[in-house]
């Protein structure tokens, strides 16, 4: 599974955290659009990446 579609697969506020990180946005901006404590950004984006990794790692295992 390429990156993107398993961005995708993640729940919403995973992903958006995700891209919105990426692509520069300020910890601030992320939570204001997720409507959650900036404090909370970091675990968000680390739990998204855990899940991320997750299908992605499961997606090779499947192909092999």
């Amino acid at each position: 599974m390429e990156r993107d579609k398993a961005l995708g697969e993640l729940p919403t506020a995973y992903a958006v955290a995700i891209r919105m990180r990426e692509g520069g946005t300020p910890d601030a901006e992320i939570a204001k659009v997720l409507d959650v404590p900036v404090e909370s950004v970091g675990r968000l984006v680390q739990i998204g990446e855990q899940k991320l990794r997750a299908l992605l790692h499961d997606e090779h295992r499947q192909v092999q």
